[in-house]
């Protein structure tokens, strides 16, 4: 409180011991920004921005946490916590963290960026590992290597002695098992992954 009052251009309208009191002081004053604790007895961070956003989602709330507290972060975010922040945040980046919040961005601490990203490709690598494994006929790898050579639905029914409509059929149910969205995704898929 003392650090961010130093700022001329934050007011400090009250701070309280936990979430129940955060809302309340929330009802009565409306603040622009409440820099919530995560752990927080009777009713912790978590419960504590559910309710309020519940009450008034224009209120914008930063969570300050410990690294360890992975479960309890995400459970915040989903209640729609605007930032994410560490409790060793030095005063400098703290106050432009408020400032930046306010204006509307969402602040998270590179730690926990970090650890999203890496959530995030272990779910993409995992969604390609599916996708892989999911059987393709000799016929689909063959319509998936014209493809990838540029040919057209008649060069590729004239080459495999098919009728068109039979190659564009071939080609949708390609595209929905491999969960691509056309025939340039599907080509840059197949080449990353080796299916040609």
């Amino acid at each position: 409180k003392t650090l961010i009052e130093q700022d001329p251009e934050i007011k400090v309208v009250a701070d309280c011991c936990n979430g129940f009191e955060a809302l309340e002081i929330c009802r009565d004053s409306c603040p622009d920004v409440v820099l919530m604790d995560i752990r927080m007895p009777v009713c912790d961070g978590v419960e504590g921005t559910k309710l309020i956003k519940r009450m008034n989602s224009a209120i914008k709330i930063i969570i300050l946490t410990l690294f360890d507290d992975a479960d309890k972060i995400e459970e915040a975010i989903n209640h729609g916590a605007d930032g994410i922040l560490l409790k060793d945040i030095n005063e400098g980046n703290l106050i432009n963290a408020i400032k930046s919040t306010m204006n509307g961005l969402n602040i998270i601490h590179q730690s926990f960026f970090d650890r999203i990203k890496r959530q995030y490709a272990q779910k993409r690598d995992s969604l390609d590992n599916n996708r892989l494994n999911i059987f393709l006929s000799e016929r689909e790898k063959n319509i998936i290597r014209m493809i990838v050579d540029g040919k057209s639905n008649k060069e590729i029914a004239i080459a495999l002695h098919f009728a068109e409509g039979s190659v564009r059929n071939a080609i949708s149910s390609i595209l929905e098992k491999l969960a691509v969205k056309d025939r340039t995704q599907l080509a840059i898929f197949a080449i990353n992954n080796h299916l040609i």
